[in-house]
């Protein structure tokens, strides 16, 4: 597969380490919302969706997501033993907390797959700003993502998030 150590090896390590600190980053805010997943009003969900798309664009925008973000990449492109244990530990949490907050902003009735792709595309909007970054500060002048960019990023993803999620509430009823 041209990944090195097969599943056991130093290439897949690096894979459980990355779950391991992304699914840390993210489990204080999927505690919460997994915890009232049932019982919140669709308002308790919006806000909720809106705090962990919040959270996870500051993780994303973080120099220390760098090296997280070339191997998620790479797997991505050429899925090998590691995209499971990724997958597992830390996109597969964070997708099925955000669907499920989908679900509950109106659309019950909403397919599971339908509430997936918008987690996947409100995820896919965050995850833009460090995978295309050297054509986020080629674009906009700026010298790094710093405070203030993370901020107005951070307000843009919002703006979306919120679109879709109206546009949820919207569909439960036609």
């Amino acid at each position: 597969h041209g990944h090195e150590g097969g599943t056991d090896g130093p290439y897949v390590g690096a894979a459980r380490q990355i779950a391991e600190q992304v699914g840390r980053r993210m489990e204080s805010i999927i505690g919460p919302v997994s915890e009232h997943a049932r019982t919140d009003s669709g308002a308790d969900a919006r806000k909720a969706a809106l705090a962990l798309v919040d959270h996870f664009t500051l993780m994303i925008l973080l120099p220390e997501s760098a090296p997280w973000a070339r191997f998620i990449v790479r797997e991505q492109l050429d899925p090998s033993p590691a995209f499971e244990i990724l997958y597992g530990g830390a996109m597969g949490p964070v997708l099925d907390r955000l669907s499920s907050l989908i679900t509950r902003c109106g659309a019950r009735s909403q397919a599971r797959a339908q509430a997936r792709v918008k987690a996947i595309a409100i995820i896919g909007q965050a995850l833009v700003f460090r995978f295309a970054r050297a054509t986020l500060l080629r674009a906009t002048g700026w010298a790094d993502v710093c405070a203030q960019e993370s901020a107005a990023i951070r307000r843009v993803v919002r703006v979306h998030t919120m679109a879709i999620l109206n546009d949820t509430r919207a569909e439960s009823r036609t």
